[in-house]
């Protein structure tokens, strides 16, 4: 298994020098902002101003750092596309052992964005002069929680169709929720009698989302080990049915 494993990454190690070096870009870019609010141009910013520099950047390197788990899938499409997945069905390992190389993959690198998103955080904090709170804990493990997600659908997903398949039907979902929250908002808009009506309404669906989140963050102890599981076993059976 831990062949597979280097492999998978070995795939996928172009994309994490981009992703690691875009991350570093966003970092070095928020220690500069951080140094211009307590020493620079930016010093004369308000609390509220300055404290929105630390969260946007703090949630940005995360919500990057953690998108290296979907590289996987290149891994995945590689295999398919060389020629090398009819060569895995020839060798002794098992359904099992291929499938749980992804996973243990997918999460050794996770466990790295982890820590290196608790880093990021307390480096801001000291470059921002800010503290690191609870509620900042609390939306970081919403967004682990949201994209840990990800892979974990995405992964039998690529076993069964092709990358540029997925890529469609991504690009039609994203359309169709894009033409539906432009004809919500239209509707609340004329629904609304005045501009102040219809900001409190926006603000109660935000706060209504941000709810919905929270249940997530809560349930997620019962439904990610469900959803891993339910994945796996999943992947495990179309990878026993050679892909078809």
């Amino acid at each position: 298994m831990k062949g597979l494993i280097y492999k998978d990454l070995f795939l996928g190690k172009k994309n994490y020098i981009v992703l690691l070096g875009l991350t570093l870009g966003v970092v070095f870019l928020g220690i500069l902002v951080g140094l211009g609010t307590r020493f620079g141009n930016l010093k004369d910013y308000s609390v509220e101003e300055k404290a929105y520099f630390f969260y946007m950047f703090v949630y940005a390197t995360y919500a990057m750092v953690l998108l290296f788990t979907t590289e996987i899938f290149t891994s995945i499409e590689k295999d398919k596309k060389s020629g090398w997945k009819k060569i895995e069905y020839t060798m002794p390992i098992t359904a099992k052992k291929r499938v749980g190389a992804w996973y243990l993959t997918c999460g050794m690198i996770l466990g790295c964005c982890v820590l290196i998103g608790l880093l990021n955080a307390g480096l801001m904090a000291f470059m921002f002069g800010q503290t690191i709170t609870v509620a900042i804990f609390k939306n970081m493990a919403i967004i682990l929680v949201s994209v840990m997600v990800i892979p974990l659908v995405g992964i039998p997903l690529f076993q069964r169709f092709s990358a540029k398949t997925l890529e469609i039907a991504l690009s039609v979902l994203l359309i169709i929720v894009a033409i539906a929250l432009i004809v919500f908002l239209i509707v609340i808009e004329m629904t609304c009698e005045n501009e102040e009506l219809f900001r409190a309404a926006i603000n109660n669906l935000l706060n209504r989302a941000g709810v919905l989140f929270e249940w997530f963050l809560y349930l997620s102890p019962i439904i990610i080990p469900l959803l891993i599981v339910s994945s796996f076993a999943l992947s495990v059976r179309w990878y026993q049915r050679r892909g078809k």
